[in-house]
């Protein structure tokens, strides 16, 4: 299978692509330039997600070879330091531009700009990094707001393309590693599973026809 991840930027990322790795699944993957190993990877693309041009050579690149993407991964997953204040009290606009820029108009730019790629692949599968603390129905926090603001503006539009794409017969998957909760090799085996294999298939739970959050113990979280 061919696999690409948008970003290696943490230690959960590096897991999970070598866990794919170990399992005889081509990883292509986004450069982070963080200076993680990039032992195998089949390609590490170079490209700035927030440059159409960009990402248009990096997709020229993978049309090349491989010609496809089965499963796509997106680990954007960005929080700011100065991201210390709630709904009331001394918004940062600066900042909330700055989160929203990232963990949703990114991920939008590399999903338009992959998705000729994704949709050659036989899998056709999308995933993608959370937070359940960014669920609408869970959300209890009144600090992180930019976080947490962008990651819903980040679930409506993951529920958009679901609408768009399940008809073509494509899959999704959104998952919370739980970051600092358990060791990011479990977090990156448990990624692994719930991406790879199709999950509760019955009429009320089946996750091939429905959104859900899932979490790193594979617990689930309301949209």
């Amino acid at each position: 299978m061919k696999v690409f991840i948008t970003g290696i930027a943490t230690k959960f990322d590096v897991e999970l692509a070598r866990v794919f790795a170990q399992n005889g699944h081509e990883v292509y993957a986004g450069d982070s330039s963080r200076g993680y190993d990039a032992e195998g990877f089949a390609e590490i693309l170079q490209f700035n997600p927030d440059c159409p041009d960009s990402i248009d050579k990096a997709r020229g690149l993978l049309f090349q070879n491989p010609g496809y993407i089965d499963l796509y991964i997106n680990t954007t997953d960005y929080k700011s330091p100065g991201d210390n204040f709630s709904v009331s009290d001394n918004i940062d606009y600066d900042v909330m531009r700055e989160v929203y820029t990232a963990n949703v108009l990114r991920t939008i730019s590399m999903y338009e700009g992959f998705l000729p790629l994704v949709k050659n692949g036989e899998l056709k599968r999308y995933c993608f990094i959370t937070s359940v603390k960014a669920s609408v129905n869970l959300c209890a926090d009144i600090s992180g707001y930019a976080y947490n603001m962008s990651k819903a503006g980040l679930h409506n539009f993951l529920q958009i393309i679901k609408n768009k794409l399940a008809p073509e017969g494509f899959t999704f998957r959104v998952f919370d590693p739980l970051s600092g909760g358990i060791p990011d090799d479990l977090a990156g085996r448990s990624a692994y599973s719930y991406f790879t294999r199709r999950r509760a298939a019955d009429a009320g739970r089946d996750d091939e026809t429905r959104l859900v959050i899932r979490d790193a113990f594979g617990r689930q979280y309301g949209w």
